[in-house]
């Protein structure tokens, strides 16, 4: 008998931490995986790719919004293939934006730049989708999301470590949407 209640005991004092850890500090959360990691012949398809995707929160969304990593050698050719993707499917959008710096996307309305990318999302217009090519950091992202929750923002970034075995030798992708629902693109561009 005494043995049965120091069990239960340890087990309730267990469980009543665990429970306090969780409530208190949050669960370790994984970000979920929306595209297992594939392999594509060119930049273009991958864009094409997170469109499929994403379609239908590219679709509830006015405000699209597109970091790009300069450190990715085909950033631009990615964004390419998805408003490529777009147009063939006339999804509708107003106008496309780059901040400075980056080389622009789209057709000829990419010409328009901006230099603060906070400053300039805060007076785009309701009611009409703009879609906005920024860089950014990590940290600037989720400052972001806290400032325009209805944006749908698309990242692309260079592979994390914990995708292993992977070919380096071809243009690979994956995607992961994290729990603030900002997707992350990497990208493994080939290595010579």
């Amino acid at each position: 008998m005494k043995i049965f209640l120091i069990l239960f005991t340890c087990s309730f004092v267990f469980t009543g931490a665990a429970m306090f850890r969780l409530l208190h500090k949050g669960a370790p959360i994984e970000p979920t995986r929306a595209l297992d990691p594939t392999v594509f012949s060119a930049p273009e398809q991958i864009g094409a790719a997170m469109f499929r995707r994403f379609y239908p929160e590219l679709n509830e969304s006015q405000v699209v919004i597109l970091a790009s990593s300069p450190a990715l050698k085909d950033y631009d050719r990615i964004w390419q293939g998805l408003l490529a993707l777009a147009r063939e499917k006339k999804w509708p959008s107003r106008e496309i934006f780059s901040q400075d710096g980056l080389r622009p996307i789209g057709d000829a309305t990419a010409a328009k730049t901006f230099a603060d990318s906070r400053s300039f999302l805060r007076r785009l217009k309701n009611g009409q989708r703009s879609i906005v090519q920024i860089s950014a950091s990590p940290a600037d992202l989720k400052d972001l999301r806290h400032e325009f929750p209805q944006a749908m923002i698309l990242v692309q970034d260079r592979y994390p470590a914990r995708f292993k075995k992977l070919d380096h030798t071809k243009l690979t992708a994956a995607a992961e949407v994290d729990m603030s629902k900002i997707a992350y693109l990497y990208v493994s561009e080939p290595t010579p």
